[in-house]
């Protein structure tokens, strides 16, 4: 009995150790995949370029990997606690507060945008999300989240929204300047006609001197608003930058005064771009003056033009350029710089760092439109303290065998005619002032107030019909979709059109634009009649 009895406790013995080898086996095994787990969650976490982080239940920071201390450049002993959100911009920290303080509360998940300081200074847009972690007993352990870097998504966001604001605003500038230009061809003629029509040196001369003046600057403003909404009339020729910037570089220094020391690079024998010769000269001018005027202790302006090859990656950070050969001009000042405040605003029309009664807000503005109708692309660098340098790349002509318009100058009078104009404008009173300048040509002159009047005498009107004027904002009808109609019934008939608010449609037409003086109307008229297309195709 006693030998059984020892035997027995003996196989218990055996067993009970078998089954304990098998636990602590077993716990093994389970210890060396929960390290194993812990390892590939480590190595995940340090190798990912996703930021990755651990909170606990007061949103102290417990881990934060790799990637989240090669942004701050700061060591880990750093973020633990509250490091971390000292890192967060001024403007975002209350809102992120807010959020984190209901994600606790309400232990639910979250996702919010915030920016982050960089190593280098830098504010980085973040994307952050977070979840609650529990233990499995239902406790609250605090969250696990991650930050994904969105900044290029951001600029890219908001470029879409300059260029839809800025867009909006070329509208609404241009649609201005359309009914601006009206009241500027009647205060220009009539004025002009006044003048022809008086003595010199007679009472009147100062006062009416002073409203042709201000005729003039009034449409030069107006000319900036067409600039800035690109939808100005652009005489293009065959440019040599280098040239154009060279001879303005001789009138730059005078104008940019004793203490500031102008800079040009240009080397010869630069590719050829089709542009509008005045409208690049004022880009120059303004960019000059812009800098100048950020140099109030003087400083250096340095103007440099270059042949540049975009391959297809840098044509694609810049709007609207394609690959292939440009010319590329830049404008670098020493001055004060400008703030990321000021930089978000650069181009808009009317916004301006200077003093009132200092500025218009309208010279960068209209760079830009000048640059993007030819287009080019411009942009601009700068911080505060650092100067500023603005860059414009524009496409290099394809071939150099095109037909050059000749730049405006003066109107040399017309010739007299007798043919027969029908003269179709909405505004009465630049209509009266056309129809007097054009009859007291010899012209005889039909008049319409629209389409439909137009269209009216075409068909009741036994006559030649030898010339249509026609604006081409008209109501109901554009002045485009009229020379159609009038050229069905009359084939013959040649075609003006007029415009303060020209647009692409009536490119390789005839054209005058608005304001415009009487003799100006009379020379395009004959320069129509004696056209061999008669301008309306």
């Amino acid at each position: 009995m006693t030998a059984y009895l020892a035997h027995f406790l003996v196989m218990v013995g055996i067993y009970a150790i078998l089954a304990i080898t098998r636990d602590i086996s077993k716990r093994r095994k389970v210890e060396a995949a929960l390290r194993e787990s812990e390892d590939r969650f480590r190595t995940l976490a340090e190798s990912s370029p996703v930021m990755i982080w651990e909170f606990d239940p007061q949103m102290n920071c417990t881990y934060v990997n790799g990637a989240w201390l090669a942004l701050t450049g700061r060591p880990f002993d750093e973020q633990i606690g509250q490091g971390w959100s000292k890192r967060i911009h001024p403007e975002d920290a209350p809102r992120s507060h807010e959020v984190f303080q209901e994600s606790i509360r309400d232990r639910r998940e979250f996702q919010i945008e915030f920016r982050v300081r960089r190593h280098d200074g830098e504010y980085r847009w973040m994307l952050g999300h977070g979840a609650p972690r529990t233990s499995a007993a239902g406790t609250f352990l605090g969250f696990v989240g991650s930050c994904v870097d969105i900044t290029e998504r951001k600029l890219l966001e908001e470029r879409l929204r300059q260029g839809q604001k800025m867009e909006a605003i070329g509208r609404m500038a241009g649609g201005l300047a359309h009914d601006f230009n009206n009241l500027l061809t009647v205060i220009a003629g009539y004025g002009n006609l006044l003048r022809a029509g008086l003595p010199r040196h007679g009472s009147v001369d100062g006062p009416l001197d002073e409203i042709l003046r201000a005729s003039d600057r009034a449409a030069v403003l107006c000319r900036q608003l067409l600039a800035f909404s690109r939808k100005q009339v652009l005489r293009q020729e065959l440019l040599d930058l280098g040239a154009v910037a060279g001879e303005l570089a001789r009138m730059l220094g005078r104008l940019l005064g004793d203490r500031v020391e102008l800079v040009t690079r240009i080397p010869p024998g630069l590719r050829k771009v089709r542009a509008d010769r005045t409208q690049i000269e004022q880009v120059l001018i303004n960019l000059a003056i812009n800098g100048r005027d950020a140099m109030g202790r003087g400083g250096t302006l340095a103007i440099e033009v270059k042949d540049v090859d975009l391959g297809p990656g840098e044509a694609a950070r810049r709007e609207g350029l394609r690959p292939g050969p440009h010319v590329a001009i830049t404008v670098a000042d020493t001055g004060a710089g400008m703030s990321a405040e000021t930089m978000a605003h650069l181009f808009e029309p009317f916004y301006t760092t200077k003093a009132a009664g200092e500025g218009t807000g309208l010279g960068l503005s209209t760079v830009y439109g000048i640059v993007r109708q030819s287009g080019g692309h411009i942009e601009a660098s700068s911080r505060e303290g650092a100067g500023s340098v603005f860059t414009i790349h524009l496409p290099a002509a394809v071939t150099e065998v095109e037909a050059q318009v000749a730049p405006q100058g003066a109107v040399p009078p017309a010739p007299r005619g007798s043919e027969r104009v029908l003269y179709v404008e909405d505004s009465a009173s630049v209509r009266h002032l056309g129809r007097r300048g054009l009859e007291e040509e010899g012209y005889q002159v039909l008049e319409a107030a629209d389409a439909e009047e137009a269209l009216s005498i075409v068909a009741k009107f036994h006559g030649r019909i030898d010339l249509l004027v026609a604006d081409v904002a008209l109501p109901k009808m554009s002045g485009l979709e009229l020379a159609a109609r009038v050229r069905e019934a009359r084939p013959d008939v040649k075609v003006l059109f007029v415009s303060g608010h020209p647009i692409e449609e009536i490119e390789g037409r005839i054209a005058l634009q608005k304001p415009y003086l009487p003799s100006e109307l009379s020379g395009k008229v004959r320069e129509v009649l004696e056209s061999r297309e008669g301008g309306g195709r």
